[in-house]
């Protein structure tokens, strides 16, 4: 078993290299950086970089968006934006608090499906000493920049997961947004484990 912080740390590290990507080409560009990339991440000087890059990367608004999913009319203009600024600091601090974990590892990029201009799934297994990882990476292009929409580890799809934790939260605090968002660093801290395949 290997605990989410860990498998996030695989998945968010594989999704940083998506900056700058070819939007016809992400599959590729991904399987080029991999190695440079993973051994910047396991660098304790790298974490501010990291921090900025995950920004350009990682598409947090529309998938802060996505968590809050139905209950987004209940929070205003401020709590959304309060909400993402928060979705976005706990995934970060996940994936800095796993950096160390990261071990030897082997990396098969499989070739990017573009269902359509702009839009791209990218298969990726990850082997290290946990098991191994079936990652399929959700990317969204926009000004010739892919960007991370959505990640599904192992058959877990992580943007469902996080909307389930979402309304749960809501239901938990009977839809007070103030607790639901001071909760969930906490929660998701607290997220049950992924399983690696064998």
């Amino acid at each position: 078993m290997s605990d989410l912080r860990k498998v996030l740390t695989l998945v968010m590290a594989v999704a940083m290299l998506t900056v700058n990507a070819d939007p016809g080409e992400p599959g590729a560009w991904i399987e080029g950086e991999s190695t440079a990339l993973f051994k910047a991440l396991n660098s304790p000087a790298e974490t501010d970089a990291l921090t900025a890059r995950l920004e350009t990367t990682v598409d947090f608004e529309a998938i802060s968006r996505g968590v809050m999913g139905k209950h987004r009319d209940a929070l205003s203009d401020a709590q959304q934006t309060e909400f993402r600024h928060v979705f976005q600091s706990s995934l970060t601090s996940l994936l800095r608090d796993g950096l160390g974990s990261l071990g030897d590892y082997e990396l098969d990029v499989a070739k990017a499906r573009v269902p359509r201009p702009g839009r791209a799934q990218v298969p990726v297994t990850v082997t290290s000493s946990d098991g191994v990882y079936e990652i399929q990476f959700s990317l969204a292009a926009s000004d010739d920049q892919w960007r991370v929409r959505n990640m599904i580890v192992n058959g877990v799809n992580l943007g469902l997961t996080y909307r389930n934790q979402f309304a749960e939260l809501m239901r938990t605090h009977d839809g007070d947004v103030a607790a639901v968002i001071a909760g969930w660093t906490e929660s998701v801290a607290d997220s049950s484990e992924i399983k690696a395949g064998s």
